[in-house]
């Protein structure tokens, strides 16, 4: 089985645009069985109001897929938190998760960010930033595999230290209330 996770942050390398095709591209290369992707753009300017998780999935011929918007709004500009349940007609951001087995059941897990007004101590003359923390999310799924069912995750945790582990502690708790063997994939922000 073939797993794959990276943060797309809807822009080439290097480059401040996106290239859908050459996303597509990359997809078939690397022909992951489950994939898991994060800052995932959907109706964005910057990727030319492209669905990024509907490009991946076409590519990636997957049997199911899901995104889910951590915010609905653009990111570093205007935004609002996601909510379960309503429909995205404008802009979002967030995880998504592909699998070419069938997915058995789907579940979010919302996690707050740190607040729009946060303190951020920094070394040297300048000694302190402030910042707004993006809402964050996980999104589960029990995948059916050849093998055995298995619980996978794509989330992407706060870059904030202590922040990012109370995040990865509530998931883990998530994860663990399941039977299957469980694999948490995404961007965690920690280092090494």
């Amino acid at each position: 089985m073939r797993l794959a996770t990276f943060n797309i942050n809807g822009r080439s390398p290097g480059e401040n645009r996106v290239d859908p095709d050459r996303l597509a591209n990359s997809i078939r290369t690397l022909a992951p069985d489950i994939l898991a992707l994060q800052e995932v753009d959907l109706y964005q300017p910057r990727t030319r109001d492209a669905d990024l998780a509907a490009i991946v999935a076409e590519a990636m011929d997957c049997v199911d897929h899901r995104f889910v918007a951590a915010l609905v709004g653009t990111p570093g500009a205007r935004w609002v938190e996601a909510g379960d349940g309503a429909a995205i007609t404008g802009p979002a951001f967030g995880n998504a998760l592909f699998s070419r087995y069938p997915v058995r059941s789907w579940e979010v897990l919302r996690m707050s960010g740190a607040g729009p007004h946060l303190t951020l101590p920094l070394p040297g003359p300048r000694r302190a930033a402030v910042i707004g923390e993006e809402p964050r999310v996980a999104l589960i799924a029990d995948i059916e595999t050849p093998h055995r069912v298995v619980r996978v995750v794509s989330t992407h945790l706060s870059f904030l230290p202590g922040c990012n582990l109370v995040q990865l502690r509530r998931v883990t708790r998530c994860v663990e209330q399941g039977k299957p063997p469980a694999l948490i994939m995404g961007d965690l922000n920690f280092p090494g």
